[in-house]
């Protein structure tokens, strides 16, 4: 009956092996396909993570510049009258939100640590600090030497460092983007 319905044994023969090239050669293909898919994805993952982690870190960075500069302006503000501010209003405010926020994404753990641990003592010691001289509960001296050394360090060696993870994370994305 095979040779009725598909002619010779040879023709039947290469009927089946063409079918089951087809088959095979078909889940090749839809195999290379979904590697080739998944590859994307994770790239696309990573770029996006890059991208999402470098401006969290850059929002870190301008939050710790702003109270930097609120810092200054305090000591300028003292400098020039001789005096703390009157009001409550007058005194710098150490803003915190993106450094809270920050503490919840995997961004925040691509910072180095010496970096991370001086942000969270500035974050920590200087609100506290304002607090006690705004109540004058901290003498003149010391509240200007405590601020000070905070400032130093954080311009000295925490935003350079802050700046050479930006750089290497800039650097990173773009090579990523090249390869891609």
């Amino acid at each position: 009956m095979s040779e009725k319905v598909f002619g010779s044994k040879e023709k039947s023969r290469e009927f089946l092996l063409t079918q089951v090239l087809l088959v095979l050669f078909t889940v090749l293909g839809i195999f290379l396909a979904a590697q080739q898919g998944f590859t994307k994805a994770v790239e696309f993952d990573y770029l996006k993570g890059d991208i999402d982690g470098w401006h969290v870190r850059t929002a870190v960075r301008a939050e710790l510049i702003h109270n930097l500069d609120g810092m200054h302006n305090l000591i300028g503000h003292v400098r020039q009258t001789g005096s703390f501010p009157a009001t409550a209003a007058e005194w710098p405010r150490v803003s915190r939100n993106v450094w809270d926020g920050a503490k919840y994404l995997p961004a925040y753990y691509e910072t180095s640590p010496a970096a991370l641990a001086a942000l969270g003592a500035f974050y920590d010691e200087v609100p506290e600090l304002l607090k006690r001289a705004q109540n004058n509960r901290v003498l003149p001296k010391v509240f200007f030497e405590n601020l000070k050394a905070h400032l130093r360090y954080s311009e000295g060696t925490v935003l350079p460092d802050m700046e050479s993870g930006l750089a290497a994370a800039r650097a990173l994305r773009q090579l990523r983007r090249a390869s891609s």
